[in-house]
């Protein structure tokens, strides 16, 4: 018995000593961390270079990265594999992470009409005015970098599901840490715990394109700025062996040529963080650099991308022997063939997902309770309703296109696990309540035009608004409006607006009649509160018309005999009467709109206040289809107008007219016309069909063959028969920043001629 006792405490002595043995050899295998660079776009080349050492079974046992190397290790630490990082790095939509972008459709009427017509828009604080003075308020409330969304960090919180609340980074399925700057002390802080999406996020905030994050009451930009190269951070938490990846550098400047903006911007990029960067790449064992030459830290597209990641997986590849070399030692020293070892704690993708949403917060400044409960249902975002991020993203664009929010990011955090119900959190961020816009233009029919506008409230989800627009060129035009918005109700306006207006038009065969025309006006109305593409009105105007020019000794008209009626022409007129406007919008551009239809119907009753047995009436129709094939360079444009009046005397201000590029310009019955360079009176009944092809040449440049017929009565009046007009154009347009650049050459049967049409900026 004795014997048998001590033969089995010999035989677990004997185990427990293989066991410390296999336990020291595991301990004794050297850690394997990887040091990922800044770089921008470029980075994305890292995801080749992962794929290719989990190809070796080349295990990673750490992750250190700086700004866009946060980006990629936060992803690859949160258990996903390299061709799943591909994926998601070229699926992304670039415009919405490294800009402001929000489609057309998401935003208001008002916000349309403001950021299609101006270049720069400027937040106020009118209260600060006062208490501060003009510039410093100016300068105070300039946006603090260029992307103030937080579209990334939303992105990152759809990743990183089952690890989204603070955690420490030791615990991801590979530990991680990034680097980030505090720049109030001007010192690196290296990020080991707490949000791993906020983390992230402060890692990649280039100072100027993206706003700072605050952690732990620390201001933190890209850690590029101090250490783009984090190799030592990668040593001080534990990796004996270090392999780096940072993109080539030798590139860009030849010394015939200066570089562009975002080169230059490069440059000084590299310069600022080139001592420490050169440091910390002697503490690597490999060096893997990439081949990334003809790309900048802004090459954002989808083939950019897939080219970079194949560019990373050549560049390890020709570090072939260098890491088999590795492979065998670890192999040696392990005693065994190391592994990388399988995800089994991997982060969850919502993307895609189907979610039950058992309570939804909106977690914003000064909301009430029918603000909260307007959001809701403005984003279709309720209790107990299944939803997916695509949803949740629509509602984010659809609160931002409100204008009142500057950034809106979201959290999920599970309330019932068993049943899967979630809370969904919206945490808004206001934007200032008071802005101001500029636009410029220049036509070779008006010549340059300025365009001013001032909004108090403007960016108010409800209550008093005031608004004041004016335009300084040869038609100055001078609006102020102001609003009540009953919340979720109602807009009540009441407007004044004064124009002062010079035409050239063709009438009666005679193409020398110069009118100059002032207009006062004032109006009370009803519109909708923020409903979604569609602009409805329904209000009272008192109108006062002045004819300050009238060139009636050049003018012999061929179808009048009375000099009465003449005179009634152009006549002073002062008129009021009832008017209503519907129209819908669901254009995806403001300009160059590839998909959607524009449509606009409106009429006027007008009675004349010195006769009121006079009673003229209108309705005029406009529309505008665009329809892109799957062929994306090429879109059909179909355009319609018409306009029916029921005049009992003639009157200028109210003809119908034909000609020019712009609807409306000079008064409210024109209707564009390709080939007529300056407006034509027309019958009462008019119509003009048209249809533009247009083709996108290359990147911004588009040319454009356009035809369209007017049909109706000649501006003879109503006896006269119905007559038919063509006209044709060709026209080349860029896409500029200041707006669109367009020049025409034009024909049709009316002029005979060859005209060229020639302008530069958004149309207002």
């Amino acid at each position: 018995m004795k014997n048998k006792v001590l033969l089995v405490l010999f035989a677990l002595l004997f185990t427990i000593l293989l066991l410390a043995q296999d336990s020291l050899s595991i301990q004794q295998r050297p850690k394997v961390g990887l040091v990922l660079a800044g770089g921008g776009a470029r980075g994305a080349s890292f995801i080749g270079v992962l794929k290719y050492l989990e190809e070796l079974d080349i295990p990673i046992d750490y992750v250190v990265g700086s700004s866009m190397g946060s980006i990629v290790g936060g992803i690859y630490a949160l258990g996903y594999s390299p061709d799943e990082m591909a994926e998601i790095i070229s699926s992304m939509q670039w415009d919405k992470y490294v800009g402001n972008h929000i489609d057309k459709s998401c935003y208001s009427s008002d916000l349309r009409e403001r950021y299609g017509t101006q270049v720069v828009n400027i937040p106020l604080n009118v209260k600060g005015l006062f208490k501060k003075g003009f510039i410093p308020t100016i300068i105070s409330e300039l946006p603090i970098a260029y992307v103030n969304n937080k579209e990334l960090e939303n992105l990152f919180n759809e990743l990183s599901q089952g690890y989204q609340d603070s955690i420490s980074f030791d615990s991801l399925p590979v530990p991680f840490a990034c680097v980030a700057t505090d720049i109030v002390a001007g010192k690196e802080v290296v990020l080991h715990s707490g949000s791993l999406p906020k983390a992230i996020r402060a890692s990649m905030a280039i100072p100027g394109v993206f706003s700072p994050v605050v952690i732990y009451g620390k201001l933190l930009y890209d850690g590029g700025l101090i250490n783009i190269f984090p190799s030592d951070v990668l040593r001080e938490i534990g990796a004996d062996i270090i392999i780096g990846i940072e993109f080539s550098n030798e590139k860009y400047f030849f010394g015939n040529e200066i570089p562009t903006a975002s080169t230059l911007f490069d440059y000084i990029y590299n310069f600022v963080i080139h001592p420490k960067r050169d440091e910390n790449k002697k503490l690597c064992d490999i060096l893997i650099k990439p081949n990334t030459a003809e790309f900048g830290p802004f090459s954002f597209t989808s083939k950019a991308i897939d080219t970079l990641v194949n560019r990373g997986y050549q560049a390890a590849f020709q570090n072939r022997a260098t890491l088999l070399q590795l492979k065998h030692f670890l192999d040696s020293v392990s005693g065994q063939s190391v592994h990388k070892k399988p995800i089994k704690n991997r982060a969850n993708n919502l993307n895609g997902q189907t979610l039950l949403i058992q309570e939804v917060v909106m977690d914003g400044e000064n909301l009430n309770s029918f603000q909260v409960d307007w959001l809701k249902r403005r984003g279709e975002i309720h209790e107990g309703k299944l939803v997916t991020t695509d949803n949740i993203r629509n509602a984010i664009e659809l609160y931002r296109g409100t204008g009142a929010f500057n950034a809106v990011s979201y959290e999920l955090a599970p309330i019932d696990s068993l049943k899967g119900r979630q809370r969904l959190t919206f945490h808004l961020s206001s934007t200032s309540p008071d802005v101001a816009g500029f636009g410029a233009r220049y036509d070779t029919e008006e010549g340059a035009a300025l365009l001013f506008s001032f909004g108090l409230n403007e960016h108010r989800l409800s209550g008093f608004k005031l608004k004041l627009k004016g335009r300084l060129s040869l038609n100055p035009r001078v609006n102020l409006r102001a609003t009540y918005s009953l919340f979720s109700i109602a807009n009540l306006n009441l407007a004044y607006e004064y124009r002062n207006q010079l035409m050239k038009m063709s009438i009666y065969g005679n193409d020398n009649l110069n009118l100059r025309m002032q207009t006062h006006e004032i109006s009370g109305s009803v519109s909708q509160f923020q409903l979604l593409n569609f602009v409805a009105e329904v209000g009272v105007a008192y109108e006062s018309t002045s004819f300050l020019q009238a060139n009636l000794n050049d003018f012999y008209p061929e179808a009048t005999d009375s000099l009465e009626l003449l005179s009634q022409v152009f006549k002073n007129k002062v008129y009021y009467g009832p008017y209503v406007s519907i129209g819908y919008d669901n254009l995806d551009r403001a300009v160059f709109a590839r998909h959607g239809n524009y449509a606009n119907i409106g009429g006027h009753l007008r009675f004349d206040i010195h006769a009121n047995q006079a009673i003229l009436k209108d309705v005029g129709f406009c529309y505008r289809g665009y329809f892109t094939p799957k062929w994306e360079r090429f879109t059909i444009i179909s355009q319609l107008y018409a306009r029916l009046s029921f005049n009992e005397s003639p009157y200028a201000p109210l003809w119908n007219t034909i000609g020019g590029e712009i609807k409306g310009r000079h008064c409210e019955g024109q209707m564009p016309f390709v080939g007529v360079s300056h407006i034509r009176k027309v019958g009462d009944l008019a119509g003009v069909l048209r249809c533009d092809f247009r083709y996108n040449v290359w990147s911004k440049h588009y040319f454009t063959v356009m035809y369209n017929m007017f049909l109706g009565l000649d501006d003879n009046g109503r006896k006269a028969p119905l007559v038919c007009y063509s006209g044709l154009g060709t026209k080349y347009s860029y896409d500029s920043y200041i707006g669109p650049i367009g020049l025409t050459a034009q024909w049709s049967n009316i002029s005979k001629q060859v005209s060229l049409y020639l302008s530069i900026g958004y149309d207002f």
